[in-house]
């Protein structure tokens, strides 16, 4: 079995090394991964990304690359851009901000893989959740999304309706774009 991993990325210099270190780490420990890449996918970040990004690619050419998106900008963008780019079958896509449980990684590629699902998306609020990650902003504002979907539509939701953190079939998500 064959991985991309999708990064995208804005102002995330701090989070680099250490998003790539920590999946590659966990990568390394599942038996079935044959072959893995990761594709960073920045919108042209001023904090100094780029210069991390030049020297991954330099430590590790076989399975590092990061594409520099000038002109147009979002995460949905990059992560399509990404998932186009990518050379293997299966994506996973992951924020750069480290908020998830890296974990659930074992438990994700057993779904995709052996359970032939499409899609498998990581939770982050629950047991193993991050108790900082409940007090940000950016949970703050899902939340009330989260709230005003099931309110207006009154559709039973996951708990973690913004995840990004999931893996899915390439063809899967290039034939909902097509």
């Amino acid at each position: 079995m064959k991985l991309s991993i999708i990064i995208p990325t804005l102002n995330e210099k701090g989070n680099i090394n250490l998003i790539f270190e920590e999946l590659s780490k966990r990568l390394k420990k599942i038996d079935y991964l044959e072959n893995y890449e990761f594709i960073f996918i920045d919108d042209n970040s001023q904090d100094g990304s780029l210069e991390v990004f030049k020297k991954l690619n330099e430590k590790h050419p076989e399975i590092f690359r990061s594409i520099i998106r000038k002109k147009d900008k979002g995460l949905s963008g990059a992560v399509i851009e990404g998932i186009i780019n990518s050379k293997y079958e299966y994506n996973l896509i992951i924020d750069a901000d480290c908020q998830y449980d890296l974990d659930n990684l074992n438990q994700m590629t057993n779904e995709i893989f052996y359970n032939k699902n499409q899609i498998v998306i990581a939770n982050r609020i629950g047991v193993d959740s991050s108790k900082e990650w409940k007090k940000t902003l950016k949970f703050f504002l899902s939340r009330i999304g989260f709230k005003t979907i099931k309110l207006f539509f009154n559709v039973d939701l996951p708990k973690d309706v913004l995840s990004g953190f999931f893996i899915a079939k390439k063809e899967s998500i290039l034939d909902k774009i097509k």
